[in-house]
């Protein structure tokens, strides 16, 4: 439809017939070559005559089974840049063609790689590209005092940022700003005033966005609820020593072996400062801080004051909080 609405935008139509699938490029090439005569009024320019003769060799040759986009984009735009260089020659267009026609080979070949290594119905480069000829198809049409190429792609972005999808509204915005432009270069101030608002709308929705982290001891669906990343951690309880501080200083040592930080909390500052100084007797480093900042180097004990139920064990960072109740309650 875009390519109806349109047909001056020269490189969008070779380049979709070029990579879009095989259910498609045919219509595609219907609609570039409708395009093309509406906008002309009956009037063909020779960059039209030489489109229409491009989008006849790479139907012809997508129909003959070339699969390869070499093979099409070697046929559709070799014909492009062969028919310019023949009006050259004779004396119509010129070098300008020429160069024109070279210009709109290279992006039509470009596109129709875009379009065959990212499909069109898939978030990406592909729907970009597609985005982008409707915008610009869109661009040169007014209804009224309304311009429907800014007010859709204006809707699109503020869909996007209410989507909390910033990065997705602002590669939009510069992709559809750009067509815009390039279909209609008096809406360059509207394009740039949209894309502070999109920059703004979108910093602010990532902003806003709630998040939350849950905690299960289980895996399960929770109806309502989209979960975005899931992170498993391993947690285990504190064995009870009962009393037993050989037990205790056994656990202790074979920590101190594999390298883990143990902060262990005691009642009183005075007891966690004489437990600390037991504990050095059997050989662990085991200190009490002054400084509440000092951190805990592996193979340390801190015996510090604090109040805790249960004490537990993170295996995977090596890390263990030991309770007073671990070890001298029953």
């Amino acid at each position: 439809m875009s390519l109806v609405l349109y047909g001056a935008l020269m490189p969008f139509g070779l380049g979709f017939v070029l990579g879009f699938a095989e259910d498609c490029f045919a219509p595609c090439a219907a609609g570039a070559a409708l395009g093309v005569l509406l906008h002309s009024f009956g009037a063909l320019s020779l960059r039209s005559i030489c489109l229409l003769c491009a989008l006849g060799a790479a139907v012809a040759v997508r129909w003959m089974g070339a699969k390869k986009l070499a093979v099409t984009a070697l046929a559709g735009c070799g014909t492009l840049v062969g028919v310019a260089l023949c009006f050259a020659l004779g004396g119509n267009g010129g070098a300008e063609l020429v160069f024109y026609s070279a210009a709109d080979a290279l992006l039509a070949a470009a596109m129709g790689l875009c379009l065959r290594r990212f499909a069109p119905e898939q978030p990406g480069a592909g729907m970009l590209l597609v985005g982008a000829a409707a915008a610009a198809a869109l661009g040169s049409v007014q209804l009224w005092k309304l311009w429907p190429g800014v007010a859709v792609c204006a809707a699109l972005e503020l869909y996007l940022c209410c989507k909390g999808q910033a990065k997705a509204a602002l590669a939009a915005c510069a992709v559809l700003g750009a067509a815009l432009c390039g279909a209609e270069p008096a809406f360059a101030p509207a394009v740039a005033g949209l894309s502070c608002a999109t920059a703004a709308a979108a910093v602010l929705a990532h902003v806003q966005r709630p998040r939350a982290v849950m905690l299960t001891g289980l895996d399960q669906k929770l109806q309502g609820i989209k979960v975005n990343h899931k992170f498993g951690l391993v947690v285990k309880n504190v064995n009870s020593y009962q009393n037993s501080f050989e037990i205790l200083i056994k656990d202790l040592t074979k920590w101190k072996k594999d390298g883990y930080r143990v902060v262990l909390l005691s009642a009183s500052r005075t007891r966690a400062s004489r437990l600390a100084g037991d504990l050095r007797e059997y050989d662990l480093r085991a200190f009490c801080p002054e400084d509440a900042g000092r951190p805990v180097a592996p193979g340390e004990i801190m015996v510090t004051y604090g109040k805790l139920h249960k004490g537990f064990e993170y295996p995977l960072l090596r890390f263990v909080v030991i309770a007073e109740n671990d070890i001298f309650a029953f």
